[in-house]
């Protein structure tokens, strides 16, 4: 069981405590494009993802708080802890893909992938169960105050941690399958041709010049059609790939299969 701490006696409000993740992430070539300025800067990412979790834990620990005297407190505060714990647990195994990384790690890596996808669905299904048991229990006002909440974990952290994983996993393929002189050339083919965007917002912003990068950049690769075989299959295997690559992707894939 939760119990409410002299910690959480004050009342947290992420309106006035602002998140620290202000953007839903990035595409997989950006965020490549982008990996290796800093490791430093990877680990304050998730600390500062923990920090907004958590910080949605502890608000919503202060919502339903006084509703505990109703006796019906079981699920939510099992919610709760289902979240503190997959979050603990993914940020452990999305630190140890940075220092696989880091290290050139060659090893098979898939069921680091099943255990991060599993602590995802883990903190999504609590999410849901949170918001279900607001509708149950709460009053408007304060379902009011735990929706806003959950839309930030659904619109903000949810997305950034998928496009996070998606970096990580590509990251760890190109070790796994590619030579440092391949792994060079692709690195350079993406400094050369993808924009130099920090969020996805910026690129959404310039979707156009995107786009005509990720043409430039496939035209270039198709050039090279040892490393464009495997980055397509590295990339083709990123089950954390967002919707809008994942459709460029599978139109070069559909393209190569005519010629």
């Amino acid at each position: 069981m939760i119990h409410k701490t002299a910690a959480h006696k004050k009342h947290i409000n992420p309106s006035v405590s602002v998140f620290k993740i202000q953007h839903a992430g990035l595409s997989t070539m950006l965020f490549i494009r982008n990996f290796n300025r800093s490791m430093d800067k990877h680990l304050t990412v998730l600390s500062d993802l923990e920090k907004d979790v958590m910080m949605i834990h502890d608000h919503t620990l202060d919502i339903f708080a006084p509703y505990n005297s109703d006796g019906n407190h079981e699920q939510w505060e099992l919610a709760l802890y289902d979240i503190k714990a997959a979050l603990m647990s993914m940020l452990e195994l999305l630190r140890s893909a940075l220092d696989k990384i880091g290290s050139k790690n060659t090893s098979d890596h898939s069921g680091l992938w099943e255990a991060l996808n599993s602590r995802i669905l883990k903190m999504t299904k609590a999410f849901k169960k949170l918001h279900n048991e607001g509708k149950d229990q709460l009053s408007e006002k304060d379902q009011m105050k735990l929706s806003g909440d959950i839309s930030h974990f659904d619109t903000m952290l949810l997305p950034f941690i998928t496009s996070f994983v998606g970096m990580c996993k590509v990251e760890l393929l190109m070790i796994e399958r590619c030579s440092d002189v391949e792994t060079d050339q692709i690195y350079k083919l993406i400094q050369s041709f993808i924009p130099d965007f920090n969020t996805q917002k910026e690129a959404d912003k310039h979707a156009s010049e995107y786009l005509k990068a990720m043409e430039n950049f496939k035209n270039a690769l198709n050039q090279e059609k040892t490393l464009r075989t495997i980055f397509l299959d590295i990339m083709s295997q990123n089950s954390f790939i967002m919707p809008a690559e994942e459709e460029i992707l599978n139109r070069w894939i559909e393209e190569l299969k005519t010629e």
